[in-house]
């Protein structure tokens, strides 16, 4: 009960979120009474759904993907296929295929040897729940 208190206390000062009320989409941070800022607050909280390492982690590490890939997935740079038709196990082989140089790409190269194995696992897993779930 303290984590959503101080969650609510810290929202309240430092971001602005949108609540859809009635189908008319509310800034909490604007709502001028406390008591219903906090209600208002409430229900983000009540209706956010928690988030799983994969959801968190997966994010994360993908966060630059999307710049040239797309925000899900319909870009691709090597001209055969779209990163949305792939199996997670290709997506797997293909990021570990540039992890290693066996496919040359001079911005994958790159971007793919900053990453561990597992790290590399966890980016293909995340984008396949992305494609599948359309959690974008």
């Amino acid at each position: 009960m303290k984590i959503i208190a101080s969650l609510l206390i810290f929202s309240s000062l430092a971001f602005s979120f949108d609540v859809d009320v009635r189908h008319e989409l509310i800034k909490c941070s604007d709502i001028k009474v406390p008591q219903s800022r906090l209600m208002c607050f409430d229900v983000l909280v009540l209706n956010t759904k928690p988030k799983t390492n994969l959801e968190v982690q997966g994010k994360k590490l993908t966060r630059e993907c999307s710049h040239c890939h797309g925000g899900r997935w319909e870009i691709s740079t090597n001209a055969q296929r779209l990163v949305s038709d792939m199996s997670e196990k290709e997506i797997l082989e293909s990021l570990l295929a540039y992890k290693t140089k066996k496919i040359k790409s001079t911005v994958m190269n790159y971007q793919m040897a900053k990453y561990s194995n597992s790290e590399i696992e966890m980016m293909a897993k995340y984008i396949k729940y992305q494609i599948s779930s359309g959690n974008y």
